[in-house]
């Protein structure tokens, strides 16, 4: 049995001497290390990615996976994330007070059990429904790879545009543009090939500039917007 206490007590002294946390981290940290002991400190549990950004107060779905993604690679833990709408996502938390992790091998079938518990039965989430059973909704396909998605640097971006005959005003915009969201789409998952997405920034941006320049043919020097002549009589009545 791990001790409470203890655990905290080593959590806190991470967080002081870590630079890189932000009070988001913290809040997220803190709102799995209730789950997990919620979970008598098991060695994986589920935890609801719904009911986490609740507890933590994050408001945002991107923020909310670039710290839990953060923590898994800073080591304070291990995030397998779950493509199961009806189970969360699987956690193994990483022990901080320097005693030797406890880790043990194959699938454990509790494991399931403890899905439902991180949704309450008083509280719907995004209007849905979760499972009562014991069973699984889909098959005990494990994803055990935890992720690991490099992301380019604006360099690496602007040479890239350029080997594609871009303008490097247009790669600085896409690196300021996902830079800014923390390298996740829309809907908050990861972008595993930023390139494939780079080629198709690319693409509709030649299809704008072009469209563009069918509409308009001429450039502003070219238009004469007064419309005189050079032999104007300035003497007759307007």
């Amino acid at each position: 049995m791990r001790n409470y206490i203890k655990l905290l007590t080593a959590a806190y002294e991470q967080f002081y001497k870590d630079s890189r946390l932000s009070p988001s981290h913290v809040s997220l940290y803190m709102a799995l290390f209730q789950e997990w002991n919620i979970s008598r400190f098991a060695i994986e549990f589920y935890a609801d990615r719904h009911l986490l950004m609740k507890i933590s107060k994050i408001g945002s779905t991107s923020t909310y996976h670039r710290c839990i993604v953060q923590l898994h690679d800073w080591g304070y833990l291990i995030y397998y994330p779950s493509f199961n709408p009806f189970k969360g996502s699987r956690i193994r938390m990483q022990l901080l007070d320097n005693t030797e992790q406890e880790l043990a091998s194959g699938y454990d079938p509790k494991l399931e059990q403890l899905a439902e518990r991180y949704h309450p039965s008083t509280e719907q989430l995004d209007d849905r429904k979760y499972p009562v059973s014991e069973q699984a909704c889909v098959s005990n396909i494990k994803h055990n790879k935890p992720i690991n998605i490099k992301t380019p640097n604006r360099q690496e971006v602007i040479l890239f545009f350029k080997n594609l005959k871009s303008k490097k005003s247009s790669a600085n915009h896409f690196f300021d543009h996902y830079h800014g969201q923390n390298w996740v789409t829309g809907d908050g998952l990861a972008i595993k090939n930023w390139k494939s997405l780079a080629k198709k920034w690319i693409d509709t941006q030649h299809a704008f500039e072009k469209k563009n320049k069918i509409r308009h043919p001429k450039s502003e020097k070219d238009i004469d917007f007064l419309k005189t002549t050079n032999d104007k009589d300035y003497g007759q009545p307007l």
